[in-house]
């Protein structure tokens, strides 16, 4: 609902649902809801609301072990440093992106490592011929 324009009402559920999880001590699945959240606070413009969730989801994931989303995690935070100009800072992050995706790679995770990889490799508009967006082409080619 959110991406399609009705932000309030989406964001409404997306709390209420959240609030419901937790009420029922259930955890699993929690870093991915609370990124839904992030992306949420991102699009409606909310941006500092947005990194706090995604470190709470961080949290979460290292908490409950859940780490399926940790490198979307991750990317979504080094994308909200990107567009604020924070070159260095959301280098480091997507590159600890990367390293997961490897890490997927390796263990034959393939469609995880290509989504990851892909989603990663998008957001860039120029710097192709760079060693960091080579390196991050080369397994994309292969897994895709």
């Amino acid at each position: 609902m959110v991406k399609n324009g009705y932000v309030v009402e989406g964001m409404s559920i997306l709390r209420s649902g959240s609030t419901a999880l937790r009420a029922t001590g259930a955890e699993a699945g929690t870093p991915n809801n609370i990124a839904l959240l992030a992306e949420a606070y991102e699009i409606s413009g909310q941006i500092e609301e947005a990194w706090t969730l995604l470190d709470q989801a961080l949290q979460a994931a290292k908490r409950t072990g859940e780490r399926l989303y940790e490198a979307e995690l991750y990317r979504h935070k080094g994308r909200l440093l990107l567009s604020r100009g924070k070159f260095d800072d959301a280098e480091k992050l997507y590159r600890k992106a990367l390293s997961i995706a490897r890490l997927r790679r390796d263990q034959d995770r393939r469609t995880e490592a290509f989504d990851l990889l892909a989603s990663i490799y998008g957001w860039f508009i120029e710097g192709f011929d760079t060693p960091d967006l080579k390196e991050a082409k080369a397994p994309l080619e292969e897994l895709g």
